[in-house]
């Protein structure tokens, strides 16, 4: 259709003042001069189709004309609520609600007591005297104008039981509990969030004596530096006017009931957090959060308390040691403990079902049998035997229910199917490597039990001589020669938190991260003390600084050197360091206080290589020409480390094995010798031939002489 013919038809729409029929178009176009010749009727489809578009258009026009006329309307209702405000003068109001903030339902009542826990006494005696003191003798803080503790923060690892505490603590002393998380009190809108702090705090003031416990409190109190937005800030903020003007509000009267006795009070704030580091730093001062108590892990003793105090109301056999399995639980935090159980009632139960299984396999053997030697006799015969039948079965289900108890092979069982958390978050505990793994080194040994092991199993000897401080030692030498194993070794004998740590995993390419790794790292062996830390190839991670040296690795340095030796003591926490290159060590890491001893691994000799061959084979299948006396004879086994002397043994069981498959292949019929099969003399000839030491004699003399400077002096190394 031509533009011409288009306008046409619209002009002809205008003067008639309304929509034409398709018809009555054609007709007024027939009557016009300049369309008389033109065949019109063939042009219907076509005029058609423009009126059906030209009708979409103005359909189309309809509705955004009533869009903007609501949007009008809307902007001259907001504008006319601009400019009357309401009397409050609140922005907020201009808006509907979004989060109508009550405090009342987060009053929770805990059903647990502070006597129901187990393993935490000295924790428990602490809260005592923080809670119960204000609480029953608060006339006397009232005439000495003198403010009870407000804040405690409970810090700790994910799982150690924090939450818990605090419910208990709730449960103990009676009072109102509030229960609230950083997303309870966070609006959408702005100022609501910092007016739910206010309501909140009014209400637990006007219930004193109270309890506020807020969890993950590092949500809602983080760093402001660190902040995002500007409403974290403002929260932060708010918080801190709320707690300050409780100091005020400590000795006015209980504004609910007037008659209420005014030494009862105090309004106690409980934090739980297992990051304390995000904390900003203005709400850890004295005056909000007064006390930190720390939950480390546990020790022997306090998760074999643990462990009775939760199988407390489970059916517990009478023959289970809780003092074998708190043994083989090091690393293991109370939320672990309490997996640990559950998995335990699990495995017996799996174990009734196997048995009731077994037990109703015999019954239906047994049935199809009177059934067989009665099947031709009448019905009210059978139909005794097979209710006598399910009698019996009941009361065999009934003995067998009795008899159902949690034994000591469910625990075991259970602690092969439960991951502790710390070995989650990448953190050993407890290595499996005794010293019965360990072959040799002696002398070594003896160093190590009086520098690490005894510390920690009996402290109170090292008080009588003065000793308080913890010992680092470093053991360097030749490749090879069983310095982690000894490491791992020290700290399963002193049944210690152990946390393993490879030189280079600290780094990171990001400023300050590395320095940040290394604080978490010594607060976390804090918190779970007494902890062994071993740090595997410390060359890699503290070499020595200089102008050359860039920046990061000089401030790596620095950190590492403050947290081993700075201002705050360390306790309880013993350092184990391992490296093949002393020499490139930064030396004020090898002064006394940081690494007080310096522990050479050499290479073994000959009894020591002797006991390191019955040590690797003493769970080898060894034929009785094995003579390990020769091997040792042999001038092939001289400078052989105990890495090398590993790969020997390996060597030699690998020979064996081809051995095996060769003579399968030849005599397949003959099972029986196949099975007596064992490593034989030949074996470990055929390894000797192959496996060269390890360390050189250059290399060997080098130590020695290192050895030697080191114990003259170790300012050759600056």
């Amino acid at each position: 259709m031509s533009v011409h013919l288009k306008n046409t038809i619209k002009k002809l729409i205008k003067e008639n003042n309304g929509p034409l029929s398709l018809d009555e178009i054609i007709i007024l176009l027939k009557n016009m001069p300049e369309y008389q010749r033109t065949k019109i009727e063939s042009l219907k489809p076509t005029i058609k189709k423009f009126l059906q578009e030209t009708k979409k258009e103005k359909e189309k026009l309809k509705e955004k004309q009533s869009e903007k006329d609501l949007i009008s309307e809307t902007s001259q209702s907001f504008l006319n609520k601009k400019r009357n405000p309401p009397k409050n003068n609140s922005i907020s109001s201009l808006f509907p609600s979004q989060n109508t903030f009550n405090p009342e339902k987060f009053i929770y009542k805990p059903t647990i007591k502070l006597s129901s826990l187990g393993g935490m006494t000295e924790i428990i005696k602490r809260i005592k005297e923080l809670i119960r003191n204000p609480l029953d003798y608060y006339e006397a803080y009232k005439e000495l104008n003198t403010l009870p503790i407000k804040g405690i923060l409970l810090c700790g690892p994910p799982g150690c039981g924090k939450t818990t505490l605090a419910y208990a603590i709730g449960g103990e002393f009676g009072i109102p509990f509030y229960k609230i998380t950083g997303p309870d009190i966070i609006s959408s809108l702005s100022g609501e969030s910092e007016q739910s702090i206010r309501n909140l705090f009014d209400t637990v003031t006007k219930s004193a004596p109270s309890i506020l416990f807020i969890d993950e409190i590092e949500t809602i109190i983080g760093r402001r530096e660190a902040a995002n937005k500007e409403m974290e800030r403002r929260i932060v903020a708010q918080i801190m006017t709320c707690i300050d003007d409780m100091n005020d509000k400590q000795f006015e009267k209980n504004e609910i009931n007037e008659n209420q006795d005014v030494k009862k009070a105090p309004v106690f704030i409980i934090g739980a957090t297992s990051k304390p580091e995000f904390i900003d730093s203005s709400m850890r001062r004295s005056g909000r959060f007064d006390v930190e108590i720390h939950i480390g892990f546990p020790s022997l003793e306090m998760r074999e308390e643990m462990l009775k105090s939760i199988t407390k109301k489970n059916k517990i056999s009478p023959k289970i040691n809780f003092g074998e399995i708190a043994k083989k639980t090091p690393g293991y935090l109370a939320a672990d403990l309490q997996a640990l159980c559950r998995a335990a009632g699990h495995n017996a139960i799996n174990r009734y079902i196997k048995n009731e299984k077994d037990i109703n396999k015999e019954e239906n053997n047994v049935k199809e049998e009177i059934n067989q030697e009665y099947i031709e006799e009448e019905e009210n015969i059978i139909n005794i035997n097979n209710n006598s039948i399910k009698n019996i079965q009941n009361q065999t289900q009934e003995e067998s229910l009795k008899n159902l108890y949690i034994e000591q092979e469910d625990f075991t069982l259970a602690l092969s199917q439960i991951q502790p958390t710390s070995k989650r978050e990448g953190f050993s505990t407890i290595p499996n490597v005794s010293w019965e793994n360990v072959g040799g080194l002696k002398e070594l040994r003896e160093e190590l039990y009086y520098d690490i092991v005894l510390p920690i199993i009996n402290p109170q000897k090292l008080k009588l001589v003065g000793l308080s401080k913890a010992a680092g030692v470093l053991l360097y030498g030749p490749p090879g020669c069983g310095k982690t194993l000894l490491a791992k070794a020290v700290a399963n004998e002193a049944k210690a938190n152990f946390i393993s740590i490879k030189g280079p995993e600290l780094l990171n390419k990001y400023v300050g991260e590395s320095e940040r790794a290394i604080r978490s790292l010594f607060i976390r062996a804090k918190n779970s003390s007494p902890c062994i830390i071993f740090f595997d190839e410390l060359d890699a991670l503290v070499p020595k600084r200089s102008s050359e040296n860039n920046n990061s690795s000089e401030r790596v340095v620095n950190q590492l050197l403050t947290e081993m030796d700075g201002l705050e003591d360390r306790k309880q926490i013993f350092i184990i360091a391992a490296t093949n290159r002393p020499d490139i060590i930064d030396p004020a890491m090898l002064r006394p206080g940081r690494l007080d001893k310096l522990l050479y691994v050499p290479l073994p000799d000959y009894e020591d290589r002797c006991s390191i061959l019955e040590t690797i084979t003493k769970n080898l299948a060894l034929s009785t020409d094995v003579d390990f006396k020769k091997i040792n004879d042999d001038k092939r086994m001289e400078g052989f480390s105990g890495a090398d002397i590993a790969a020997l043994v390996r060597e030699s069981q690998l020979h064996a094995l081809k051995r095996l498959n060769k003579k399968e292949k030849e005599n397949e019929g003959d099972k029986e010798e196949i099975k007596e099969f064992k490593i034989n003399m030949s074996d470990f000839e055929y390894s000797l031939n192959n496996i060269l030491p390890s360390v050189s004699l250059n290399d060997k003399k080098k130590y020695e002489n290192l050895k030697k400077k080191l114990q003259e002096s170790r300012s050759h190394l600056i």
